[in-house]
């Protein structure tokens, strides 16, 4: 029959004399007992999933769920229980256990630093979850980054900080300010903006060629669309320090390089050397630029008499080889002479042109005429000061003869009486 063990225990009853129980009785009932004292402890390795043995030994128990020796030679769990007892009201799921394993360090009021593993990242979501000395860091990553870089040299999209020595190198660049106040001393070598009328080119000028007065320098870039005729230069040279000019054609482009006509006047040249400290500017007179009218003009003057005997009717001579070579460039062009002309008994005239040929009259419009009607005297002289005056833009440079003629037979001379008054052909810069 079965025992009262393990529902209830059994009530045992000692015996005694007149006991009116069997002895069998007695016996069978600790035998039951005892069968279901066994039971309920099992033998070694049971496989009776409510014996004690499998609940503390067997792996598959699953209740009550503590194992003195856990699975597959695990150690032995040996926090105490104020250890285990400190996740009580821990509520962070295994997702939020799982995202602390990156941490080499615990966080704790006796914590130094907390150290995040090689490869590993800490996002914080949201810039306001992260506090300096308890207040927030409002700045966005992107904000932050702007300090990733070289103390000392200025580079795109980043702060500006100084090297050990305080300096700062920006490279290429502009810098633009309504207004900037300088206490102390400021050391410019090159600043883009408007200094006294002058703009830094920021770039590099290279000498080319050379047809005094005008010459040219090439910029390794297209900046057609930056210079134009008219233009002020400033640059420097060694040899002789600033110097200044103005561009007298358009920049032309052919690459990789700009090629700038400049005119560079009665004082400077273009050395085939250096150029540093290139400036530019659109103003008639930035500050220091020459304003002397002679300094840009290209001048050809004689006080020498002379003549052309017994000329040829309607026919060209350069009297004297007087002549100009007119650069590059837009020039008001002019002459003043004092012509004369002598022929026997009848009326004489002479005409005096200035032409790009030496034997001919180009342009009707550098003509001038002077007459003498006088008749019946043994010799009829003329003797006038003329001139023209004319604006000229050449692309090439050109050569102006000082030629004259007559256009009447027999006539003894014609030509140019300078002793009295020299003769002068001017051309200056209009871009002056």
């Amino acid at each position: 029959m079965a025992g009262d063990f393990p529902t209830t225990k059994h009530a045992f009853t000692d015996t005694s004399c007149g006991d009116t129980r069997t002895p069998s009785s007695v016996i069978n009932a600790l035998q039951d007992e005892t069968a279901a004292l066994e039971t309920k402890v099992g033998v070694d390795s049971s496989a009776v999933a409510t014996s004690i043995d499998y609940l503390l030994k067997n792996t598959s128990s699953s209740n009550p769920g503590h194992k003195h020796t856990l699975a597959d030679g695990a150690t032995d769990v040996s926090a105490s229980a104020a250890e285990i007892n400190t996740l009580d009201g821990v509520t962070a799921s295994t997702a939020d256990l799982n995202a602390t394993t990156n941490f080499e360090e615990t966080i704790s009021s006796t914590t130094s630093e907390v150290t995040i593993a090689t490869a590993k990242t800490l996002n914080i979501t949201d810039n306001s979850g992260l506090k300096l000395a308890n207040t927030a860091v409002t700045s966005t990553a992107a904000e932050l980054n702007y300090v990733d870089t070289t103390a000392g040299t200025v580079e795109a999209s980043k702060a500006v900080v100084v090297d050990a020595s305080k300096d700062i190198t920006f490279g290429t660049g502009d810098i633009t300010a309504t207004d900037i106040t300088v206490t102390g001393t400021l050391d410019v070598d090159a600043v883009t903006g408007d200094w006294g009328g002058w703009t830094v080119a920021g770039e590099t000028w290279t000498y080319a060629s050379a047809d005094a007065p005008v010459y040219t320098f090439t910029i390794a870039t297209d900046l057609t669309g930056k210079y134009s005729a008219g233009m002020k230069v400033k640059l420097t040279q060694s040899a002789d320090g600033v110097k200044y000019g103005i561009i007298v054609k358009d920049p032309t482009y052919g690459a990789p390089n700009t090629t700038v006509t400049i005119y560079m006047g009665t004082d400077y040249d273009l050395d085939n050397a250096a150029i540093t400290s290139p400036f530019f500017s659109m103003m008639r007179a930035p500050h220091g630029f020459p304003m002397d009218r002679d300094k840009w003009t290209i001048e050809v003057t004689t006080a020498v008499d002379a003549n052309q005997a017994t000329p040829t009717v309607n026919t060209w001579y350069n009297i004297g080889s007087v002549s100009i070579n007119v650069p590059i460039g837009s020039w008001f062009v002019y002459y003043d002479v004092t012509g004369v002309t002598d022929k026997a008994g009848t009326a004489t005239n002479m005409f005096i042109t200035l032409s790009t040929t030496n034997n001919g009259e180009t342009d009707s419009e550098w003509t001038t005429r002077m007459q003498n009607n006088i008749t019946g005297a043994s010799n009829v002289t003329a003797i006038m000061s003329v001139g023209k005056r004319k604006d000229l833009t050449l692309t090439t440079k050109d050569t102006y003869y000082l030629n004259g003629s007559t256009g009447v037979s027999g006539v003894a001379v014609i030509g140019f009486d300078n002793d009295e008054s020299p003769l002068i052909i001017r051309a200056v810069c209009t871009y002056l």
